[in-house]
């Protein structure tokens, strides 16, 4: 099992299905965003399957916190919802899931996109590795550098407290190469 996914739902019934179905995943469940706050604090998953309709709080706002926070921000998403108008699907999609399942959903269906969101999550993280590392060393390169350069001072910009920067410099550094 590979594979971490957090299923999030109010209803039992249906996170015990949908761990069920799930079986060559590790599926923990969250009955709203208390509980799903808990499990993150725990685990970071490969996944989260997100129902649209809770008491708490709805989905599309859980999505919508979870895509704006940094330490979850590529985490995906698939709401798996009743509420199954087109306007829903589109609103679903546009604060940041990856996918969409309407209830009642088909186990093979779900199978199947469960599937594809991870594998193409799994290319990204590949992609953003590569284009991120030396290949040589392993170590950041200068793109990374500069993309977390450029996040740490707009967090510092917004009032997050101090900001410092260190450059170290390696001389002869090319006879290493």
């Amino acid at each position: 099992k590979e594979h971490v996914i957090v299923a999030v739902d109010d209803e039992g019934v249906n996170t015990s299905l949908l761990k069920a179905i799930l079986a060559e995943y590790t599926v923990f469940p969250a009955k709203g965003i208390t509980e799903l706050n808990s499990v993150l604090e725990t685990i970071i998953p490969d996944l989260i399957l997100l129902d649209i309709m809770m008491p708490e709080t709805d989905g599309l706002t859980i999505a919508r916190r979870l895509k704006d926070d940094p330490a979850y921000c590529n985490i995906p998403i698939i709401f798996i919802s009743a509420v199954t108008s087109g306007d829903s699907v589109a609103d679903g999609l546009t604060s940041g899931a990856d996918d969409y399942i309407k209830k009642p959903f088909d186990s093979a269906e779900l199978t199947a996109r469960v599937k594809r969101v991870l594998e193409n999550s799994t290319r990204q993280h590949e992609l953003y590795r590569r284009a991120t590392r030396d290949g040589l060393t392993g170590l950041f390169n200068r793109e990374y550098f500069f993309e977390q350069l450029g996040m740490s001072i707009r967090k510092w910009k917004r009032g997050c407290p101090l900001f410092s920067l260190g450059i170290l410099d390696i001389d002869f550094f090319k006879n290493v190469n």
